[in-house]
């Protein structure tokens, strides 16, 4: 009788784990069939570009009684980023001529020195200023924002990646895509809002660690 009892406890023990297995299965299955559709279901949006002199904001002085087509270049890019991330300004769009006027209104441009700290109000995080190609290039591998200045020049241009020495850039003020490493001098850089897709990946994530700890 005690094998018995022993052996019906074994096999009660063994069908608990199996089903308690099942259900976590299920529920993996689940959680990714919601994150797939969730990702599907997301619209396709193409990499914003502006110029710094388009009719609609090239007059518009912003630093030092100068115009943006003639020093908007950096107002530009952040824009473009901007734009990208879906980040509005008071409701605007964050296209130059709304974000030329909120810097203006935030006094960005009362010194020589652009108060990069001022972004973080809209959502984006300043992190530093780098001026190593190697440290350049694993931010833009990370997907943060980062701003590229020319050497010897006033201009600045977006990084969208880059392709072992020659950056990949959207330029506000010429038609160039690429850029060789060592025209430039440093980039700024700035964390972006996370994308639905890098919260439900980092949701996924979270769930593998938590059905890991539970075995």
């Amino acid at each position: 009788q005690m094998c018995i009892r022993d052996r019906v406890s074994t096999q009660s023990t063994w069908e608990s784990q199996l089903a308690l297995l099942f259900i976590n299965l299920c529920m993996k299955i689940l959680f990714l069939l919601v994150a797939v559709i969730a990702v599907s279901c997301l619209p396709y949006q193409k990499k914003t570009y502006f110029s710094n002199c388009d009719v609609r904001w090239k007059s518009l002085e912003i630093k030092f009684n100068e115009s943006m087509c003639k020093v908007g270049d950096f107002v530009t890019c952040l824009a473009m980023a901007l734009t990208d991330q879906r980040i509005r300004i008071d409701g605007e769009d964050s296209n130059p001529l709304f974000l030329a006027r909120w810097l203006v209104q935030k006094d960005a441009f009362q010194t020589k020195v652009f108060h990069y700290e001022v972004l973080n109000q809209l959502g984006i995080q300043y992190d530093k200023v780098y001026s190593y190609s190697d440290e350049i290039k694993q931010k833009i591998e990370q997907g943060d924002i980062v701003l590229l200045k020319y050497k010897n020049s006033p201009h600045w241009a977006l990084a969208d990646g880059f392709i072992g020495a020659i950056y990949k850039i959207r330029s506000p003020f010429s038609k160039d895509y690429q850029i060789h490493q060592k025209k430039i001098e440093f980039a700024v850089v700035y964390k972006k809002q996370k994308s639905l897709e890098e919260e439900l990946e980092e949701l996924l994530y979270g769930f593998e660690k938590y059905e890991q700890s539970a075995y």
